[in-house]
C-alpha cells in the first residue's frame, strides 16, 4: 500500500532534515531525511486523519546546477528555504515537483550553513517507498 495518495500534497523547507548534500556530475542532490510535508484529510493513506508530518526520504535533484556553500556541512534541520521558479518565490512546493526552467534556490541550515543554487530545471519525484510519519516529537 502507498503511504500517500499524493493529491495536494506540498513539501515545506522549514523543519524539513537534511541529511546530504552532494554533487553528481554536473548535478547537485540532496536529500530529505524528514521533509515536513502537509496536505488536505485523507492525503497519507495511513493515517488518513493527518493533515501534517514527515515524508521519509525525499530526493531534491537539481540539474546542471550551480551553488555556494560547504555541502560538506550541509546537514540538519532546514531553518527558512524558498525556491523561485519564473521569478516566483515559493517556500513549500506540490509534490512530486518539477518545474519547466530554471530554478535558484537558498535553504538555510539551523547550523549556519547556508546553500544557494542556480539550476536549469529540478526534479523532486516520490517512489511510493517513502516512509510517514504525523510527528517526529518524543
Amino acid at each position: 500500500m502507498k503511504p500517500l495518495t499524493q493529491d495536494g500534497l506540498r513539501l515545506d523547507f522549514q523543519d524539513s532534515q537534511l541529511s546530504a548534500a552532494h554533487a553528481v556530475g554536473a548535478d547537485l542532490r540532496l536529500i530529505l531525511s524528514a521533509a515536513h510535508v502537509y496536505g488536505p484529510a485523507g492525503c497519507f493513506t495511513q493515517a488518513p486523519e493527518e493533515t501534517e508530518g514527515y515524508l521519509a526520504p525525499v530526493a531534491l535533484l537539481f540539474r546542471q546546477a550551480r551553488w555556494q556553500g560547504e555541502l560538506a556541512l550541509a546537514m540538519g534541520r532546514l531553518a527558512e528555504g524558498e525556491l523561485r521558479v519564473d521569478g516566483q518565490g515559493l517556500r513549500s512546493l506540490p509534490l512530486p515537483f518539477a518545474p519547466a526552467g530554471p530554478v535558484r534556490a537558498r535553504l538555510a541550515v539551523s547550523n549556519g550553513v547556508v546553500l544557494e543554487i542556480e539550476a536549469h530545471t529540478l526534479e523532486c519525484p516520490l517512489t511510493g517507498d517513502e516512509k510517514f510519519t504525523p510527528s517526529l516529537a518524543c
